[in-house]
């Protein structure tokens, strides 16, 4: 399972489907979604804008924490 981290959900699922990624094989990151999983690589595209950081930092520092539970 992939976790995709973007500025918005249509940009990672363009992403995705570039990538020929099956909505199956990714989700797109937000807290609740993120909180949902465990055990998952996660990607991140885009630029986020300035006011967006604090965001960002927090998100990407909750994914990678809960994509490395149970994972070897």
């Amino acid at each position: 399972m992939i976790c995709i981290i973007s500025p918005s959900e249509r940009m990672a699922y363009n992403w995705a489907s570039n990538q020929g990624l099956a909505k199956s094989e990714w989700f797109y990151g937000d807290d609740d979604t993120i909180k949902a999983h465990q055990g998952f690589h996660t990607i991140v595209i885009g630029m986020f804008p300035e006011e967006r950081l604090s965001w960002f930092e927090k998100i990407y520092h909750l994914a990678k924490a809960r994509g490395q539970i149970g994972r070897s």
